[in-house]
């Protein structure tokens, strides 16, 4: 019973998602101007590894305020708890330096770390992924790894994260991002 809710729900939630997709099996997110969020809800994912190509396209290139151009905005990722707020393990990219920054990005007892492990340049798909073992995040942009420390001891079901624009800031524009799942 269990199980059939979560699927029902997952359903239901999967038809608010502002997101379409194209010939390529790639789905487009929107975070719209003035928005945080381009997915509302949560996706069951279950599973403890997460691999896909993203696009970010000029759209991803922004100013912001100066003392917030450096924060970290989040890609995608999987919960490491029951609430991703206290553990999870995300990409997270920003437009700092003249550069999109890929970075690292781990939620660790409510607490976020972060690391910059590349930078993406605009339209060019690059390769992710992130596998949750038992002590670290294991974190693959390209050919480049980095394992990040896991003190979750979590082993119920995970749910997928979505792109996340800002901390303090909302979108300064409509922003584009393309992932195809693998």
């Amino acid at each position: 019973m269990k199980h059939l809710l979560i699927l029902v729900l997952t359903l239901f939630l999967s038809s608010c998602y502002d997101i379409d997709k194209d010939n390529d099996q790639f789905v487009l997110y929107t975070i719209k101007k003035g928005e945080h969020s381009s997915v509302y809800g949560p996706y069951f994912a279950g599973v403890y590894r997460v691999s896909c190509q993203v696009i970010l396209d000029e759209s991803c290139i922004y100013t912001i305020s100066e003392e917030n151009q450096c924060d970290t905005n989040k890609l995608f990722g999987l919960s490491d708890a029951s609430n991703h707020s206290d553990h999870s393990a995300r990409f997270g990219w920003r437009y700092y330096n003249n550069k999109i920054e890929i970075l690292t990005y781990v939620r660790r007892d409510g607490n976020f770390y972060f690391d910059v492990i590349g930078s993406a340049n605009p339209n060019d798909t690059n390769y992710y992924s992130i596998e949750i073992l038992p002590d670290v995040y294991r974190f693959r942009f390209n050919n480049t790894v980095s394992d990040v420390q896991r003190t979750s001891q979590y082993s119920g079901p995970r749910y997928r994260l979505f792109p996340y624009f800002g901390g303090n800031e909302k979108a300064p524009q409509d922003i584009f991002i393309k992932i195809k799942y693998l």
